[in-house]
This record gives C-alpha cells, structure tokens and sequence, in this order.
C-alpha cells in the first residue's frame, strides 16, 4: 500500500500550490492578531477623575484650568509614596450650597471628607473611544475590563475542542469555512452590542470560532506539505501572527473609535468565505473517512498546479494510521514519563499565555505612547521565528526552549528593578557634589525609559520564541496514536492562562505597577527549569508506542542491535548479548553493619549518645531562627528635640507630641502615622502655644528623619533599636539572617570535608569551639559590621557542627533505626523552637540572649570524653583495631558480646570516584537533581520566612512563636506514620501543597479574623516543616551509593541560598504589601509539590548502586525477576540430584 506522503513525494511537497494555498491561510492570522491582544487599544483606560456637574458649570464661569477644577474635585491620595490625585474619590461637598467665589486659592480642603464618586468621570483622553469609557469600567467596576479578554479565553477553550471535533468529523474544509462565518456575524455584533453584557456574550461567541478556525488553518496546511516542510510553515505560519501585532497599532492611530476598529478587524473573516473556491480539502482527512476517489482527485490537481506527474502507485493510496489505537485522556498520565511530560508541557502553554498576554495588555497601563511602545515590541517577535530555525537543528530542543522562558524570566525581573527615572533632588545633588563627570552620568540616568524598554523587548522576544516552541515540541513528546490529543489537552492550559492573565495583572497592578512582572518572571523562571526535566528531541525518531516514551534504552539497544545484525549478516530474530560473565568471589570479610547487628543496632550506648548529640539541636534553634526576638523591630517614629522639649513642658500626651513630628501616609488604602518622615518644621524658631489643636499641618513640607528615632517597645533592647537598623537601613536587618545563612552555606562543606578528613568526633569539637568564641564575641561586638562579620563566622561553625553529629549520630545505629533517629534528632530543633520564646520573655536584651544560646557550645565541649568516633569512619581510614576496639566498648555498654573474630572492611572502599557532573550527566539525575535542589530552596525560604514573618505580623511575637512551634511536633509523627503506609512521594508532595494553600489563605483572611488566621498559618506551618523533614532523607534515596553524599551536599546548599534569599523576600516585599510574600511562598510550594510528583516512589525500593538504577529502574526489576525464575529450575535440579544421590 501506498501513504500520502509517498504520493507526496510525487505530486510536490512544497510545489506552487502549497505556496499558494499557504500564502492564503497566512492571512488568517493577521486578524486574529487583533482579535487576541486588541483589548490594548478596545479596553485603553485613560486617565480619569469624578465629574462634578457644580464645579464644572462654577469652572465654565470662572474660567478656571482642568487643574483649578480638579483641586476642587478630588482628593490627594498616597500611590506607590508620592502624592497624587485619586480616580476614585471627590470631596462630599454640595458646592451648590456653598458660596464659592472664583478665588479659591486659599481655600483649605484637608479636613473635608471625602466620598466615591457619585455623577459619573470625565477622561483626559481626547479624541479616543473605548468601551471603557462608554461604559465607564473603572475603579469599583474596573474588573469588568478583565471579564473582556477572560470571555475571549473562555471562547478559545470551547472552540478549540469543538472545531478540533468538527475538523476530524466533517473536514477541515467545512469547519474552516463554518468557523470563519461565525466570526464575520460574532465580530459586527460586539461592534454594536448595546450594553457591556451582550458585548461579553458576543465576545465568548468570537473567540469560539476564531481559535478554532486558525487551528484548523494551521492543521490543513501542515497536512498538505511534506514532513520536512512541516516544522518551517508552521513556524512561519505563526509568525503572520506577529505580522498582524505590527498593523494593529496603526490601525489603532487611525481609527480613534473602538467600535469601527472591531469592525475593521471583522471585515477579512467576511472575505475567507470566499476561500471556498481556492483551498482543498485536506487529502489525508478524506483518506481517514475512506474517501479515496475525492483524495486522488485533489492530490491529481495539486500535481498538475506544481507541474509534475504522478505514478501509477496513487492507486495504492491509503490510510497509514487506520490501524491506530484509541487514544485515551489516561494515557496520559498513566505512565511516570508521559505524566511528567504533560504536566511540563501543561506548565509552559499556561506560563507561555500568561506572560506573552501579560506583557502585552501591559503596554495599556503603562502611561507612555500606547502605539510605539506596542510597535517596538511587536518588531521583536520577528526575531523570534528566525531564532528557532536556526537553533532547533543545531542546538537541539531543549536549550533554546529552556534559555526562552530564562530570558524572558531574566527580562520581567529586571524591568520590574528598573527605575523609570532618577529623582530630581537626587540629580541636583549628584551634579553640586561631583561636577561635570557626575552630571554626565547622572543625566543619562535621569530617564532610563529607553534602557526598560530595551530589556522588556528582550522579554517579549524570549516568551515568544517559547509559545511558538511549546507547539512544535509538543508533538514530539507523544507516540503517534495519542500526540493528538496530547497536544489539545496541553494547549487547553493556555487559554486558562488567558483566562488568567488579566486578572493577574490588572489586580495586582493596584498594588504594585511592577508585581505582575515579579509573578510573571518567577512562572517564566519555573517553566524554563522544568524545560530542562524533558529529553531532547533532536535527531530522535517520533515515539510510536507508549514504551518508545517510557523505556528509550530499549528503541536505541534494538536500533544497535539491528546495526550489529546488518553488519554480520545475522537473519533477523532475537539475539540476546551476553553481558560479563558474573564472578563469584566468597569473601570472608565482615561490614560494620555485620558487626552491629551483634554489638546491638539500637541499644543502651547509642541511646546515650543519641540523647547527648540531640541536645546540640536546641541551640541550633535559636541560632537558626532567634532573629526574630534579637533583631525585633518595634513601632517607630522620628525624634524631634525641639517637640520633645517643649512636650515636657506642656504635658503633652505620646498622640499629641507625634502629631507635630510625623505626617499621615497612606499605608495599605488607611492613614497612618509615617515611620520614616518627620514635619520640615524648625519649632524652637516657633512659637507655638501650649494648646496645639487647631494648628493645620496639612501644607506644611516633610522630609527624613534628621535626629534617629523613638520605639515603643518598653523594655526590650534589638540590635534594631540599638543601631537605629530601620527606614532607608532596615535592609541590613535582612543582612543578619542572609549572613548567617552565608556561613551556613560554607560551613557544610567545609565540615563535610574536615569530617571526612580527620574524623567526625574531632570535627564536632572544633565546631563547638568556635560557635562559643563567635557567639559570644557576638554578644559584646560593638558596631554591626562586626556583628555581621561574626555573625556568619557563627553559622559557619552551628551547621557544619550540627551536621557532623547528625552523620555521627546515623553511623553507629543499625539501618532499621536510622530514619527514626534522624527524624528525632531534628524533632529536638523543635523543642529549641519553643524555648526560644521564653528565654526571649526572661532575657529581654538581645547581647544576653546571645550569650545565653551561646553558652550550651561550650559544656558540648564535654563531649571529648563522653562519644566516641565513628566506628565507620575509622575503617574507612583503615583503623580498623580502632574501630574492633569502639565496636567492642559499645558491645560491653549494651551488654552484648560478640562472639566471632572477624575482619573489618569498608564496603565502599571500591566504590567510583564521584564527580560534580554526574549529577546532571543523564535525564532521570538531572531531573532528581533539579527537583531536590528547588525543594530544599523551598523548604528554606518558606520555613524561614514564616518564622520571621512572626516578627511583623503585629501580634503578641511570645505567643504567636510558641503557638506556631508547637505545630512541628505532629509533623515528625506524621512521617513515621505514614512514609512506611503511604510511601515518600504522597507525603511528601502533600506537605508542600498543604504549605502553599495555607499560605494563600492565610494572605486573604482578613486581619479581624485572627485566631481563624492564625490556626490556617500554623497549618502552613506544620506542612513546610514535614516537607522540611522529608527531603532529607528522601534525598538520600535517589541517588546511588559512590554519590550520595555529594548529592545531598551539592542539593542542600540551596537550602543556604534560600535563607540568604528569604529576610530580603520577606521584608521588602511585605513594604508593598504585609501579606505578599505569603503569596510568593504559596507559589513556590505549589510548585515544589508539583515537582515532587515528577520523582519515582522509593518505598520498598533498595537503595541504587549505579547510576543505571537511577535511570534504568525496570531493568533492575527485570533482573531480579529474571534470576528468580531461573533458581526455580536451578533448585528442583538439586533436589532431584540428592534423591538420587540418596538411592
């Protein structure tokens, strides 16, 4: 039988036809470029202010300026920390009633209180016509604009699945045409729709057929071209797309009015109509409906168009996936790897929508020139498509795809980090204090509009080259039988994150112009990581079967079989290759695990010792987390000698004495007192009365605090308050934790080395020596920068010290008792948890609690005579008299004997030489390596930053802590019961989840709620510490014997990275917004628990050896199975050889 891509070759792949045919269906994505990103220029909100029909007639009067009339109008409101006129508010003044002259200079309106506005806006935006602005869709009904792209989303999802059906049902053909009449009636009814309902309704109706129909497009003309053309024409059909995004801002200049620019971006859906009578059927469709006589007759046509001659094989013709099975939406998930496909996949069509939608409905609020700023960064999608042919065949798959998210990632961060502009005091001063250079450098700097817009360009260009490589790569992900519907399934998540997309970024645009770009970068970041997880597709036959996908090694040993058979002429059946014959070598040695077994696995010794080495936990708790009762920052105000004085004198109240220092700001929507500003006011040049009452401060200018500062802390003495550590320098309270985090970072490896090096018990000791020397230095240091300094000094030694006695503490139990001793060593790091806030009620200064958690390093230092070394790695040192000798000593204490003589050995003395790279050498490493390492960051930056969050929260920090530490005890039990029922991966991914939705839930619970709050935070709480508990040792599983140790080591150093990361996480962004960085640690759980999903189940599982049965697992099973079987004959051939030897 003949296929259609035979008869291809024949008739043309790409001959003049195809080109013709593809230049038509270009067409089509030049309007839908408008269709999906128009609301830039439809849904404009321009400036806006409430209407007052008394000030307006009073305005026309008088003749006053928009200002004049505005002043009178609305209010001044805090945004982002500068003063400016609210779009939201007037002032609840009936000026009717009121005797308003023209003169209103002096006119005071500070005191006058204000309302929403209640007679409609009016729009500084001249000549321009939205549906905003008919609609008046702004303040409390500004979500309705949102509702615009989301219902087109909506439509999209629909319409995608139902043409997709129609398509296979009725052909490509039809559904094209069908698709392209419902959106020339859908696009003029939203033109005319009456009201913003029927607009929303058409809008659902419009995107239905328009997704559809482009899809279809898309699919038609890949289906009449040969497979080499395929990849090139769909990336350039995609790119029309971008040719669409460069007219649609000169449509928008011309036509001012949103109604005509829809009809105008309507009207060619009208004339594809006529393509009935230039476009095709597809011929394989009409293959797959057993129309053989029509598909010969079009693929006739196509011939003579590209002048060429067809053979007599076209009566062959037929179907070559008619013998295809039923694919299943479980298909995809049944399996480890095709799961891990689609949910990565599924990831990057939902992050690809989100940011690409994201940064371009961005434009619209930006307050620049809307049409060149979206021109400029329509330019920057051409690249895209010349990019990705020319890296996919010489670089491959994944690197591009994965650098795309990256960099677009890369892009959002920074742009959000730029500033728009230098202020001008700031210029002023740069330019008195350093002349000419200064004032070059700092006039380049005054706008850097053009360097943002830059670096959101390149952003723009990343994220489109990853949308338009999600598609292709996709289709290479799934066997033939099921990569249709993989790709449907997949790409449905990107019209959820168009649903998503204005939500996110209009909403939180409310609060931070640039926090969109925060959450868009972090989902571009993850999206591109996971990337990294997928195998590269390059040169790699497309997947046939389900087991193309899962066993890879076995379509590559088959290929090299068939190699090997071609080459020495073998006939072609089965040939099975000897591997190296197995040696059996009887060893009369015995491991440590041997001897211990005798000594006792878990007796009265190691129970002693365990209980000695646990203490070393509580400590660590307070080094760990005690920043949040030492650096504690109080309510704080601006000192002002001359008010302070003469508040003596008057009695004045706290209130009254604050009122004259500090300004109200607007702080999350209410009036507080400023922590950082102080009235520009000289009173001592003041005279002012006793009796302070009526003295208007509304006009008068603020500026920083000039004379330190008053807390309201009674009592209580940090090193914040000590060193003044707040307002323009409260980022170096951050630098207390991130320095410690900074010498925990170091510290493990580098007691990792001196403990392999020269022993773990000598290691321990010189840690303690240390952490006494450092810590109690840090309790009489007399400026910060040594505090710092010492600071991380202490971390160096308190984790490599903790660590090493962790090793020690699992090296001298048996295996059985390992996971419980390990868990319960870390269980006490909670028992210091609680501690800690009654040292802190009972040692209220922060140099004594120093002192105090500093203390117990130095009775550690008892230790020398009371532990002993490890017996391990005394033989692995070749002490083994030694380690006979501890071994023996041990035995006596557990009053147990043993009772042979034998010889120690080192069970790894033989093992490879580990090496950095192979950790990241073959897929399922990599992927571990990748997983475990954004767990452990995870871990850290959560935990952490729910700790300290304890700090800012407002409430009573003794309790609050005590409340929050008691939740980690049920998380140890937690594990010991179920990783042994359940298994690692449930538990362990729940943990996660559990963490991020609280977090979540906690951020929208309001503050009056809060025993309500507090109980869903301390579930957060006990989630990250049982996710916490879990990677340590789950970490240990996943890697095979002669790299374990450094696996664990490289991984758990982002654990350091997130503590250094996470003060300035959570303080800076609590700045914006108290209850934003829960956001963020909702996100990034969500997404570790996700990961976690992606790692094998080692429940019942022996650890691996090699790397092979990291990545081979089944191979191993198959091998037990295999030897297995063949003792069964093995053994029943001896049974029967001594019957007869009997007789």
């Amino acid at each position: 039988m003949t296929n259609f891509d035979d008869i291809l070759e024949e008739a043309g792949k790409f001959g003049r036809c195809q080109k013709r045919i593809f230049a038509l269906l270009c067409m089509v994505s030049m309007p839908w470029a408008g269709v999906y990103v128009g609301i830039v220029f439809q849904g404009f909100t321009p400036d806006h202010w409430c209407r007052d029909p008394a000030v307006a007639e009073r305005s026309q009067a008088c003749g006053w300026s928009l200002a004049e009339s505005r002043r009178l109008t609305v209010p001044l409101v805090n945004s982002s920390g500068a003063l400016q006129q609210s779009s939201c508010e007037q002032y609840e003044v009936d000026w009717n009633a009121t005797a308003l002259t023209c003169d209103t200079q002096g006119l005071d309106l500070s005191k006058t209180p204000t309302g929403a506005c209640k007679s409609g806006w009016e729009y500084d935006y001249k000549g321009r016509q939205s549906f905003v602005t008919e609609f008046d869709l702004v303040c409390s009904d500004g979500w309705l604009v949102d509702m615009y792209q989301a219902t087109l989303n909506v439509g999209f999802l629909v319409g995608s699945i139902a043409t997709g059906y129609l398509a296979d049902r009725f052909g490509r053909k039809i559904s094209f045409l069908m698709s392209n009449l419902l959106n020339g009636i859908a696009g003029i009814l939203v033109a005319v729709a009456p009201n913003y309902v029927a607009l929303l309704v058409f809008r659902t109706l419009y995107g239905f057929g328009v997704k559809g129909g482009w899809v279809v497009g898309y699919v038609l003309i890949t289906e009449i071209v040969g497979v080499e053309y395929r990849r090139t024409v769909g990336v350039i059909y995609q790119m029309f797309f971008s040719v669409g995004i460069l007219l649609l801002p000169l449509l928008a200049y011309f036509i001012t009015d949103w109604r005509w620019l829809q009809v105008v971006i309507t009207v060619p859906y009208i004339l594809f109509l006529s393509y009935y009578w230039f476009i095709p059927e597809s011929p394989r469709w009409l293959l797959s409906q057993n129309k053989k006589s029509k598909a010969i007759e079009i693929t006739m046509a196509m011939a003579k168009e590209n002048k060429m001659t067809l053979s007599k094989n076209i009566e062959n013709l037929s179907d070559d996936n008619l013998e295809s099975s039923a694919a299943s939406f479980m298909d995809l998930i049944r399996t480890p790897k095709i799961r891990k496909h689609t949910f990565i996949l599924s990831f990057n069509w939902f992050t690809s929508a989100v940011v690409y939608q994201g940064l371009i409905m961005r434009l619209g609020i930006l307050g620049g020139n809307v049409y060149i700023d979206f021109l400029i960064s329509g330019l920057v999608e051409f690249p895209a498509a010349f990019l990705i042919l020319f890296t996919i065949e010489r670089v491959g798959r994944r690197i591009p795809f994965a650098s795309a998210n990256i960099v677009a990632g890369a892009a959002c961060f920074i742009t959000a980090l730029i500033p728009d502009r230098v202020s001008g005091d700031r210029w002023r001063r740069g330019t008195r204090r350093s002349g000419a250079t200064r004032f070059t450098f700092l006039s380049v700097l005054a706008d850097m509009f053009w360097f943002k817009t830059v670096v959101a360009c390149i952003g723009r260009l990343g994220i489109t080259m990853a949308f338009e490589m999600v598609v292709f790569v996709n289709t290479e992900l799934y066997p033939t039988f099921v990569r249709n519907l993989g790709v449907s399934v997949c790409s449905t998540l990107c019209d959820i994150g168009g649903i998503v997309a204005p939500f996110l970024l209009y909403r939180l645009a409310v609060i931070w112009l640039e926090l969109p770009l925060i959450i868009f970068g972090s989902l571009a970041f993850v999206a591109g990581g996971l990337v990294l997880l997928l195998p590269e597709t390059r040169g790699v036959p497309l997947p046939e079967t389900i087991d193309d996908i899962e066993f890879p090694e076995r379509v590559m040993e088959n290929a090299a079989l068939k190699k090997q058979q071609l080459a020495n002429l073998l006939p072609n059946y089965d040939v099975s290759t000897n591997k190296e014959p197995a040696t059996c070598i009887a060893v009369a040695m015995t491991t440590f695990d041997d001897l211990l077994e005798e000594a006792g696995p878990f007796g009265r010794c190691q129970r002693r010792v365990f209980a000695l080495l646990c203490l070393l936990s509580l400590p660590f708790a307070g080094v760990y987390v005690g920043t949040v009762f030492q650096g504690f920052t109080p309510d704080h105000w601006c000192r002002d000698p001359a008010v302070a004085e003469r508040s003596q004198a008057c009695g004045w109240s706290l209130a009254e004495s604050r009122r004259l220092t500090v300004p109200l700001v607007n702080s999350s929507g209410t009036l507080q007192q400023s922590s950082c500003e102080q009235y520009e006011v000289d009173w001592n040049a003041t005279a002012p009365g006793c009796d302070t009452q009526e003295l208007d401060l509304s006009e008068v200018p603020v500026t920083a605090c000039k004379n330190g500062w008053e807390y309201q802390y009674e009592g209580r003495k940090s090193f914040v308050t000590e060193f003044n550590l707040v307002c323009s320098d409260g980022w170096f309270v951050d630098m207390n934790q991130s320095a410690l985090n900074l010498g925990f970072l170091f510290g493990s490896f580098a007691f990792g080395f001196f403990a392999d090096r020269f022993g773990r018990k000598i290691s321990f000791l010189i840690s303690n020596i240390l952490n006494a020397i450092s810590g109690i230095a840090l309790a009489f240091t007399p400026n910060y920068v040594s505090i710092l300094v010492l600071r991380a000094v202490f971390g160096f030694g308190a984790k490599g010290g903790w660590m090493t006695s962790y090793v020690l503490l699992t090296e001298i139990v048996g295996v059985e008792s390992r996971r419980t001793v390990g868990i319960l060593y870390q269980m006490f790091f909670s028992v210091g948890v609680l501690l800690l806030p009654l040292l802190a009620y009972f040692v209220p200064n922060w140099r004594w609690q120093q002192f105090v958690i500093s203390v117990p390093y130095i009775l550690f230092l008892s230790y020398y005579w009371i532990i002993p070394e490890s017996p391990r790695w005394l033989i692995s040192q070749n002490k083994s008299s030694k380690a006979m000798e501890i071994t023996e000593a041990m035995a006596k204490e557990n009053k147990r004997k043993i009772k042979t003589s034998v010889t120690l050995t080192d069970v790894e003395g033989d093992s490879s030489s580990a090496s950095l790279l192979d950790l990241f050498r073959t897929p399922n490493m990599r992927k571990h390596t990748f997983i475990l390492m954004f767990n452990w960051f995870t871990t850290a930056v959560v935990y952490q930053g729910l700790i300290m969050r304890v700090g800012i929260a407002g409430g009573n920090v003794y309790i609050d802590f005590l409340l929050s530490g008691l939740v980690e005890f049920p998380a140890a039990f937690l594990i010991l019961f179920t990783i042994d029922r359940v298994g690692r991966r449930i538990p362990f991914a729940s943990a996660n989840i559990l963490a991020g939705a609280a977090c979540f839930i906690t951020a929208l619970i309001p503050d009056n709620m809060f025993w309500f709050k507090t109980v869903v935070g301390c579930i957060g709480r006990l989630g990250i510490t049982m996710a916490f508990e879990m990677v340590v040792f789950v970490n240990t599983e996943l890697y095979p014997t002669y790299i374990r140790n450094l696996g664990v080591s490289f991984c758990s150093t982002l654990c350091d990275i997130g503590g250094i990361v996470a003060p300035f996480l959570l303080y800076r962004l609590a700045v914006i917004w108290l209850e934003l960085p829960l956001i963020i640690f909702g996100v990034v759980a969500f997404i570790a628990g996700g990961l976690v999903l992606f790692l094998p189940e080692t429940r019942g599982v022996p650890l691996p050896e090699t790397i092979d049965d990291v990545e081979f697992p089944n191979r191993k099973k198959e091998d037990a199975v295999e030897s297995q079987r063949m003792k069964e004959p093995l053994k029943t051939e001896m049974t029967n050889n001594m019957e007869a030897t009997t007789v």
